[in-house]
């Protein structure tokens, strides 16, 4: 009765052993489960952080394009110059032009400024007074004479309200309309062989005004060939 008694006490202790070891297998078990969750989750919210900030400079770098200068050639390629890469080549609107560019605006009220290239005769004091006369209201050009190249070049500055010619040239007839608030930036260049030639930039003064600068730069990039 004894040695059953024992066995049968013996049975159980290892049950109650064998239990309390699967349990304690179960619990460390789903311990190191949420372990592996948690770590791949800071693993994912890492790797998201680090890959943002190259999607930022991705974004910026499509953003801010930058457009090339853009060059062309006058007096049958003898005279080379280079403009900005924003400003466009455009057919010109009249006959005696041998070239135009547009310096288009950013706003959608205010016309695009207007670049005229054109080999012309008369002297320059001349062509200063008339253009002069093409602005009502203003206080006169301002003038200055440079070398560039081995050239003489005037530049010429007028403000006011100008008188613009509806004809299909400056020397053409026609209704004319009066623009307010505009200004022309203007080179002559003397360039000898090839005679003079007349650059004007003519646009509301919102346009010319700050793409001046540029004007000026377009007109010292000059080289002969």
């Amino acid at each position: 009765m004894r040695f059953q008694v024992s066995q049968i006490m013996r049975f159980k202790l290892i049950g109650l052993s064998l239990l309390l070891l699967a349990t304690a297998v179960f619990v460390l078990t789903s311990l190191s489960s949420d372990a592996v969750a948690q770590e791949g989750s800071t693993a994912k919210a890492g790797s998201a952080t680090k890959a943002e900030p190259a999607a930022k400079e991705g974004s910026a770098a499509k953003e801010a394009p930058t457009a090339e200068p853009m060059e062309f050639t006058l007096a049958e390629d003898q005279l080379a110059f280079v403009a900005p890469g924003k400003w466009q080549r455009v057919q010109p609107r009249s006959r005696i032009l041998e070239a135009e560019l547009k310096v288009p605006s950013t706003e959608a009220d205010v016309q695009d400024g207007r670049i005229t290239m054109m080999r012309a005769g008369g002297s320059i004091p001349e062509n200063v007074a008339r253009w002069e006369g093409q602005f009502a209201g203003s206080e006169g050009a301002e003038t200055e004479k440079e070398e560039i190249a081995g050239k003489t070049v005037h530049f010429v500055n007028i403000t006011g309200t100008f008188q613009d010619s509806m004809g299909r040239g400056p020397f053409a007839g026609g209704k004319k309309v009066s623009r307010e608030n505009y200004q022309m930036r203007a080179a002559i260049v003397e360039t000898g062989d090839h005679g003079n030639y007349f650059f004007k930039f003519i646009g509301p003064k919102s346009i010319v005004e700050p793409n001046g600068e540029a004007f000026s730069a377009m007109i010292r990039s000059m080289k002969i060939k």
